[in-house]
């Protein structure tokens, strides 16, 4: 998928596949519509919850959220531990 100027490098991009991965195309273009119209107000990102208001067509607001796997450091560095092996040899 293309984000426009959302998604101009290679990381951004492949940041965002995985980000959006489980929303529909129909939402992402909405949200960016949201977005560039200037709808959606600053984010707080608590935990593994990132939430944001998003101020509707008709002057009414809602929140929205997303919720994101909670981070295991120990299963990280495992896998951090595995590639760098795996490259060593």
């Amino acid at each position: 998928m293309e984000y426009g100027v959302y998604g101009s490098t290679w990381w951004s991009k492949k940041w965002l596949d995985h980000l959006l991965s489980g929303a529909s195309a129909r939402d992402i273009d909405l949200a960016f519509k949201y977005v560039a119209r200037g709808q959606v107000q600053p984010f707080t990102v608590s935990d593994n919850r990132v939430m944001a208001e998003v101020k509707g067509p008709n002057g009414g607001s809602h929140n929205v959220y997303l919720v994101f796997p909670k981070f295991d450091k120990e299963r990280h560095l495992q896998s951090q531990r595995r590639r760098y092996h795996r490259f060593r040899h």
